[in-house]
């Protein structure tokens, strides 16, 4: 290895706190950090993007003070301990996660996500990261390093929603709730790409038909109006009377998505929630079940009122999903040639802060990434 490696890395830490109340949305800095030695099967990247993800704004559990924040990241391959190693020079960007290899239906062992949290110590936005050769996947050639940052946790949480769970396939009917955010946009691609028919709701009117002019999502109705499931079966008469019903639904928000759409649902349809971000729980009632609906990545639990049956996400749920899905998802983007949509590049490590604020904001529409390495730097 060069003896001109460098030694410290700029990064973006989450501050520590004495307060009772944990860190707030802004309480990071910029610090300067030893770059640790590299051991066995170890080698060192040079991050030039990072993605931001709701993890870093909502501060999920398990979030830990002083520890580097970002779990979707790109760079180059600068060094390596194992002499001629061929992913040296090569582009890639780190598996956002770690204890799921390839088992297709759970993680292997624990399971964590890199980027604000004890273990593993690493995280994303910084300027170097030491990290094991077999936890980084080589880029698609047709990304930019910014795309590809913003491709990882995203991409892996729309693949297993889209085909693992929800089985999409050609000429089918989806409905992919709350579009506009990283994990529902990649979903619209991915689905488009499989030659499916894609519906969209969002309280953005802007967000529906940007949808349908840029990612080819065929209508979208907006969540707000009371009688939106309605508004929605009617647009799929007239788009196709022959098949005016719906296959999956790829849902974010929980709360009576079943119940809602019970009239526009096919008989075995498929309901995948990978999120809860507006209620807690997903009601289950006869009804569904005599449609024989599948709802996946849930949990029974039967503490409920009898009349009812709830479910709730499992700690993993249908939210990512294992390094051997990831490899397979971005053999699938790099023969579609699917590019992940970014909606801000912010300067620096420095203009990171503005990332959470726009996060939490939630105009915008597509990732926020940060571009690490100057662009002028030479790679």
């Amino acid at each position: 290895m060069s003896s001109n490696l460098p030694t410290h890395t700029r990064c973006l830490v989450l501050n520590k706190t004495s307060s009772a109340v944990k860190p707030t949305l802004h309480d990071t800095s910029v610090k300067r950090r030893p770059i640790p030695t590299l051991e066995e099967n170890d080698i060192l990247v040079k991050m030039v993007a990072a993605a931001f993800n709701h993890r870093e704004k909502d501060l999920y559990p398990g979030i830990e003070d002083d520890s580097v924040i970002g779990c979707d990241g790109a760079g180059l391959v600068i060094a390596s301990s194992t002499i001629s190693d061929p992913l040296l020079h090569k582009r890639v960007f780190l598996t956002p996660s770690r204890g799921w290899k390839a088992n297709p239906q759970r993680p292997e062992k624990r399971f964590t996500v890199i980027g604000g949290t004890a273990y593993p110590p690493i995280g994303t936005m910084c300027e170097y990261v030491v990290v094991e050769r077999d936890e980084v996947i080589e880029a698609p050639t047709h990304l930019s390093f910014e795309q590809a940052a913003a491709w990882p946790c995203a991409g892996i949480t729309a693949y297993r929603a889209v085909f693992i769970k929800g089985h999409v396939g050609a000429d089918q009917n989806v409905l992919i709730t709350g579009i506009g955010g990283g994990v529902a946009l990649t979903a619209l691609q991915l689905c488009v790409a499989a030659g499916a028919n894609v519906y969209v709701t969002s309280s953005s009117d802007e967000k529906i038909q940007k949808a349908i002019r840029e990612f080819g999502a065929k209508g979208g109705v907006n969540y707000k109006h009371q009688d939106w499931p309605k508004q929605l079966h009617a647009l799929m008469r007239v788009k196709d009377k022959s098949n005016p019903d719906l296959d999956v639904i790829i849902d974010q928000a929980g709360g009576d998505i079943c119940g809602k759409t019970i009239r526009m649902l096919k008989l075995g349809a498929i309901v995948v929630c990978f999120g809860m971000h507006a209620e807690p729980a997903i009601p289950f009632t006869m009804p569904n079940v005599m449609k024989n609906i599948e709802l996946k990545g849930m949990d029974l639990r039967s503490d409920f009122p009898k009349a009812e049956v709830y479910f709730i996400p499992h700690p993993l749920g249908s939210t990512m999903g294992s390094q051997a899905e990831l490899v397979r998802a971005t053999d699938f983007i790099a023969k579609h040639k699917i590019v992940p949509h970014i909606s801000h590049v912010l300067d620096g490590l420095d203009d990171a802060e503005r990332g959470f604020e726009l996060l939490q904001d939630g105009s915008s529409m597509g990732k926020i990434v940060v571009r690490i390495a100057p662009k002028e730097a030479k790679l």
